[in-house]
């Protein structure tokens, strides 16, 4: 999926904050979104994540299929914008992990 596929269209021109729903981006070049490398299975780079909780601050792909936590840090990423409700419902199925 594209952002524009998973963004929620908004009228007003309010800055985008940080929550649960937020498509967040990395704040600068040296932040990564990556899944871990593994054996036979080459990383995998990530330009955005969906915010899932905030305490602790867990990070999930639009797809719930790479979920970051302890290598994540709130003041590390930007807000761009919300996801769709039925994307962060797929994405909350990372939650109790």
């Amino acid at each position: 999926m594209s952002l524009v596929e998973i963004m929620l269209k908004t009228d007003d021109e309010t800055k985008p904050v940080k929550e649960i729903g937020s498509i967040v981006v990395p704040a600068n070049s040296t932040v990564k979104l990556e899944s871990p490398a593994m054996e036979g299975i080459e990383k995998c780079a990530y330009s955005h994540a969906i915010i899932i909780s905030m305490t602790p601050f867990i990070l999930v792909s639009e797809y719930a299929d790479m979920r970051w936590e302890r290598t994540v840090k709130t003041e590390d990423f930007i807000p761009i914008g919300k996801v769709k409700a039925d994307v962060l419902e797929l994405c909350k199925t990372r939650t109790t992990e």
